[in-house]
């Protein structure tokens, strides 16, 4: 018997098991209304579908050998060995890590052509730039414009404080999406900049951890964004999670994109470490991006205050070899200081003074090792307890060490003749 047969065999054991269904005139009129609406549903959808495939379009396809042969563009990167020409970039920025003063920074770049922190090659834009900035206010967004002489006019700016949903509007609903690509299109812009990406996704009421959600923005909104207004290139600003190594929120933000900027800020001395930790004055930003033909490792960046620049050294080993230099030479001289003012040049054991220092051994050990083998300490045997002794230099200068005033030399003026000293002169 094939299974079509038993199907009413089936329909009747099932009914069977529901039990009375009332009188047969109820139950044929029941059965027959949603049957009615099963076909009308299922007629709607046909027709939604028909609506959906108005004007389509095969889509394009080519062989292998034909799509090499079409020629490549002259430029591989609008930002060299960072940003791949015709992609999209997330920037993962720590918390007060000043992710809008780097943002502007390459904003300043783009529109000039000169080189991203002094350091990549830019593909200055042909049309515009354009910055939807929806965390600023104008006051300070004008003030940092300023700092930076940012008043290019290809340079286009949407100061959207607190207007994230109309945003969401533009990007999700279709009809609105379509007027703002045919307004960016008129625009020539470029490359399009969203500081930063929350107030657009709470406009949109998505949940940012919702891969589902996020995903539909990005792969659906964002994309046909850029594809119906032919902007080249799309940036968008996002603040990092609470580690500071990766984007807040849905995993989906970390594989969109074609490359990952990560901004962070580490605390100096006066910081014990970590997200906002420490004086910021004092803090050192690391920089670092990957992705589809893009690995920059994390490499640290200066960032000068009164003029809001930043720059990476051409040859970031050796400024490193020069900052840790520099951080040496601070804690060698607060561990010297401490021989000298705490223990008045005079530590009779290697404890002694650690204990004075305080902090890390390994630290301490370091910066002792350093000072001796610099001069600075002088380290003996006759310590107590048999112990070496350690003694700073400039404080225990004995008295045959003593350094001799040098002797006077005589010049003559020009044209006389030195005196001669070699007899001892007459006793007047």
């Amino acid at each position: 018997m094939k299974y079509d047969d038993r199907i009413p065999e089936e329909v009747d054991r099932a009914l069977t098991a529901l039990g009375p269904a009332g009188s047969d005139e109820q139950y044929t009129r029941e059965l027959q209304r949603q049957r009615f609406q099963k076909r009308a549903r299922a007629e709607l959808a046909a027709e939604d579908n028909l609506e959906a495939v108005k004007g389509w379009e095969d889509p394009p396809s080519l062989t292998a050998r034909e799509f090499l042969e079409i020629p490549d563009l002259e430029a591989d990167y609008r930002v060299e060995g960072l940003w791949p020409i015709g992609g999209s970039v997330v920037l993962v920025a720590q918390a007060k890590a000043g992710k809008t003063t780097l943002m502007l920074n390459l904003i300043k770049s783009l529109v000039t052509g000169n080189d991203f922190m002094r350091r990549f090659p830019v593909q200055e834009v042909t049309g515009r730039v354009c910055l939807i900035d929806l965390e600023l206010s104008d006051h300070t967004l004008r003030r940092w414009l300023r700092d930076l002489s940012l008043g290019s006019e290809k340079l286009l700016l949407m100061p959207m404080r607190g207007q994230g949903a109309w945003l969401s509007e533009a990007v999700t609903n279709p009809v609105a999406r379509s007027r703002f690509a045919d307004w960016l299109r008129e625009s020539e812009v470029d490359v399009l900049i969203i500081d930063p990406l929350a107030p657009l996704l709470a406009g949109a009421r998505i949940d940012e951890n919702s891969n589902t959600e996020v995903g539909q923005l990005l792969r659906v909104g964002l994309a046909a964004l850029q594809a119906e207004s032919g902007v080249s290139e799309l940036l968008l600003v996002h603040h990092a999670g609470h580690d500071g190594n990766r984007a807040r929120g849905a995993s989906v933000l970390m594989d969109w994109p074609d490359a990952i900027w990560t901004y962070e800020l580490k605390a100096g001395s006066s910081g014990r470490g970590g997200q906002g930790a420490g004086d910021v004055k004092d803090a050192t930003r690391y920089f670092q991006a990957v992705g589809r033909d893009v690995d920059l490792a994390k490499t640290p960046v200066d960032y000068d205050p009164d003029t809001r620049r930043l720059t990476i050294d051409a040859d970031p080993t050796l400024r490193g070899v020069r900052r840790q230099a520099t951080e040496d030479a601070e804690k060698d001289a607060a561990v010297l200081a401490v021989l000298k003012d705490r223990l008045q040049g005079r530590a009779e054991t290697d404890a002694q003074w650690k204990k004075a220092v305080g902090g890390h051994d390994k630290a301490y050990r370091a910066s002792r090792d350093r000072l001796v083998k610099s001069g600075a300490v002088r380290q003996e045997e006759g310590g107590r307890n048999g112990a070496h002794k350690f003694l700073a230099v400039e404080a225990v200068v004995a008295p045959n060490d003593v350094p001799r005033p040098p002797r006077p030399q005589l010049v003559a003026p020009v044209g006389d003749e030195v005196p001669d000293t070699s007899s001892p002169r007459p006793v007047p």
